[in-house]
């Protein structure tokens, strides 16, 4: 069942909590709950971190193109899943962000399956600094986060559970953005 959380207020006045201290000063991408608007209740949306000047920037893009890349690969040190978000407007690639998924974590499956039954999906920029929202958008959810969840499911099925921040390290050396971007789905 899809969860119709289209935007239907005229007008965005967001007020989000502090940002916990391992979301200061850094550059990244994450899922965090947020109730914006109370007829909806909870939904989960993406947040994008970066240095005050770039946020700033990334939250004036018009049009503001939105697209995932997502899997799971095996590392050196174990399995790890990862959505890869490229960020583009008229004048093309902006940036990539690489949001990592910790595959033996239950929450993760139930998170990604949260996110798949949204009928949309909210983007929050945030100045990593400060912790302010700079930049507002909605998207049609066409991710197919559902799919994700399963071949994670089925990956962690037969694998031994590893070090998350160790297989986080593991991914960073053996893998860049782009061998992500182009592995085969």
């Amino acid at each position: 069942m899809i969860f119709k959380n289209k935007w239907s207020l005229k007008k965005v006045a967001l007020h989000v909590p502090p940002l916990p201290s391992e979301y200061r000063n850094v550059s990244g991408a994450t899922f965090q709950p947020f109730t914006f608007d109370e007829n909806v209740g909870k939904e989960l949306c993406v947040v994008l971190l970066d240095d005050p000047q770039f946020s700033r920037e990334l939250g004036k893009l018009k049009p503001f193109n939105l697209h995932a890349t997502s899997g799971a690969v095996r590392t050196s040190a174990g399995v790890i899943g990862y959505i890869i978000w490229a960020v583009s407007s008229r004048r093309g690639h902006v940036v990539d962000y690489e949001h990592t998924l910790n595959p033996y974590d239950q929450g993760t499956i139930k998170l990604l399956s949260a996110v798949a039954k949204q009928s949309h999906i909210k983007v929050l920029v945030i100045d990593s600094i400060s912790g302010q929202v700079v930049g507002f958008y909605e998207l049609p959810n066409i991710f197919e986060f559902g799919k994700l969840a399963k071949g994670i499911a089925m990956i962690t099925d037969n694998t031994p559970e590893a070090n998350f921040a160790i297989t986080q390290r593991a991914l960073s050396a053996e893998f860049s953005l782009n061998d992500l971007k182009n592995l085969p789905g």
